[in-house]
């Protein structure tokens, strides 16, 4: 039988996001963000204040080996996060110019920011995440939780 997430898991997770995102906003002195974690992956919506979407694969991570799942949250918040500073200059495009959204240029800058805070390249968060996604298609079952638009 496969495994459901915890709630424990799920609260300990959200709040690793939201000390994460806290401490991006802090860091970089700007508003922040809302956050949906999903089932829809990690992205940025650059609509009103920006959404930083967070994906739900991210609980059974945190279960198969809680260290490399702070490793792959805190560096796909800061990627996204990244993504949000663009919005904010400026230089992302609108969400009704989602043609345009997707910039090499913008993406590199959005994986620097990621290595810096979190020294961590972007090869080896792949390849983490590549692991922990081979162990949690295995052992966890399909439907996983979600959170709505949530102030964090």
């Amino acid at each position: 039988m496969k495994k459901r997430v915890s709630v424990e898991t799920v609260n300990e997770v959200n709040k690793f996001v939201a000390d994460t995102v806290r401490e991006l906003s802090a860091k970089y002195n700007v508003k922040k963000p809302l956050v949906v974690i999903g089932r829809f992956g990690c992205q940025y919506v650059p609509y009103e204040e920006g959404r930083l979407c967070v994906s739900n694969r991210f609980y059974p991570f945190w279960e198969i080996d809680k260290e490399k799942a702070k490793k792959v949250v805190k560096w796909s918040v800061a990627h996204e996060f990244g993504h949000h500073l663009q919005y904010l200059r400026g230089a992302l495009p609108s969400l009704f110019d989602i043609h345009l959204m997707f910039n090499p240029k913008l993406e590199s800058e959005a994986n620097e920011l990621a290595e810096s805070y979190t020294n961590v390249p972007a090869s080896e968060y792949s390849a983490i995440v590549d692991e922990l996604s081979k162990i949690m298609k295995k052992e966890y079952v399909k439907k996983l939780p979600e959170l709505e638009a949530t102030e964090v």
